[in-house]
């Protein structure tokens, strides 16, 4: 076995010697192509300094849509890759691309982008600045009923709709929950967020902020192992009883993979979990209601199973979309 072992490192380190051999190599055409340029061609310093203090260029994509082409040795990365060319990368942004990250101001002044809105919908009511009653009822004078100073009541069944169209204006209506501290436990899970995973590091640490966030990864960049992390991650308590979260499923085959894949390599615990509802899924989503929903809509929830809520969901179909484990991210 030590042998294997001994064969196996001295490869790799011949291996790694051509690398570097490659790099320099590499290194040394790229110092002698820019040498030679410049034999040929006499460059102009001045506007080599002006490159450098705008190195992107932005050209439209649509209405409100932007690319913007960076060259790729330049460490630089806004809202999404689109595509790339043998010396750029061209980016795809919009009004709503600083909603991914903090968009750097000499963007947000060049393509004229506001900030977004200091507007939040809470429990039937829209809180803003004080000050902007009479902006924010010329906006959305038909969605609200009664307005006051920094505040306003929603109209009956018509909170989805301000929500939709807040978010079309450019702005976020959701007020942040930050994790609490007690509700986290330690990392049982083998799941290192290092090296190349250093963005799901990132996503955690949203996750962490502001309670609740959005993973729009590519396939493969590990969104299921993300959720096997936060499941284990996080569980509240309230007066000592463990309390559940809620995993919806757009499918079966997503849970068939996670609990053959995902949970036996990563969180064996959580296995357990679904064996323990698979008794009665009903109560075990009521009994969860009482935190995920106020408890007149859980009411009317178990009085009509069948009533479409908002148009989109009944009680019958969460309890046959969903699986739910006892413990619970944030709702």
């Amino acid at each position: 076995m030590s042998e294997k072992i001994t064969k196996l490192v001295k490869e790799l380190n011949e291996k790694n010697q051509e690398l570097q051999k490659e790099i320099s190599n590499l290194s040394e055409k790229n110092s002698s192509l820019l040498d030679n340029m410049k034999k040929v061609v006499e460059w102009d310093e001045e506007l080599l300094k002006e490159w450098y203090e705008e190195y992107w260029h932005i050209y439209p994509a649509a209405d409100n849509e932007w690319f913007i082409a960076v060259p790729k040795f330049i460490p630089f990365s806004i809202g999404w890759l689109d595509h790339s060319s043998k010396g750029y990368n061209i980016f795809k942004i919009n009004q709503y691309t600083q909603w991914l990250g903090e968009l750097p101001d000499f963007l947000r002044k060049e393509l004229n982008l506001k900030e977004p809105e200091r507007i939040f919908v809470s429990d039937g009511n829209v809180i803003f600045d004080e000050g902007k009653e009479e902006e924010i009822k010329d906006k959305y004078g038909e969605l609200i009923s009664t307005i006051s100073k920094g505040t306003a009541r929603i109209k009956l069944g018509r909170e989805f709709d301000l929500i939709a169209k807040i978010i079309e204006n450019g702005s976020l209506p959701f007020v942040p929950r930050p994790v609490d501290e007690k509700d986290l436990v330690a990392n049982q899970t083998p799941i290192k967020f290092d090296g190349k995973y250093i963005f799901q590091k990132e996503a955690w640490e949203g996750f962490l902020k502001y309670g609740a966030i959005g993973l729009y990864w590519m396939t493969g960049a590990g969104k299921d192992i993300f959720a096997c992390y936060s499941l284990s991650r996080v569980q509240v308590k309230e007066n000592g009883v463990r309390l559940p979260n809620l995993f919806v499923s757009p499918n079966l085959t997503i849970l068939q993979q996670l609990k053959k894949d995902y949970f036996p390599k990563y969180a064996p615990e959580l296995l357990k979990d679904i064996e323990l509802l698979k008794i009665d899924p009903t109560q075990a989503f009521l009994n969860s209601a009482r935190v995920l929903y106020h408890q007149s809509f859980q009411r009317e929830m178990k009085q009509n199973p069948k009533k479409k809520f908002h148009d989109v969901f009944s009680m019958e179909d969460l309890i046959e979309e969903s699986t739910i484990y006892p413990s619970r991210p944030q709702d």
